[in-house]
């Protein structure tokens, strides 16, 4: 059991990961029909951790888009939830 935490990260919720987001970007969630994952969800992760080294990722939750200091756009897959995280238009 202990190994799998390791290997898996610290557990996190939306919420926990939306704290550090708060204050500089807007944020919006919004249900989705359906979502297909691609081969592109996984180099936009590692692209996400490259430039995010500490954090981890909600529970469930996918990057559906990226790009660094602009946005941040996750997928739950199990409800089907789409966040989106961008940068405040001042």
């Amino acid at each position: 059991m202990q190994v799998a935490y390791i290997e898996r990260g610290q557990s996190m919720s939306i919420s926990e990961f939306l704290k550090s987001y708060i204050d500089k970007n807007d944020i919006n969630f919004h249900k989705i029909d359906n979502y297909e994952y691609t081969e592109s969800s996984r180099r936009l992760f590692y692209s996400f951790k490259q430039d995010n080294p500490s954090k981890e990722l909600p529970d469930g939750y996918i990057i559906d888009s990226y790009e660094k200091n602009e946005s941040l756009y996750l997928v739950n897959l199990n409800t089907l939830v789409k966040v989106e995280i961008s940068k405040k238009n001042r």
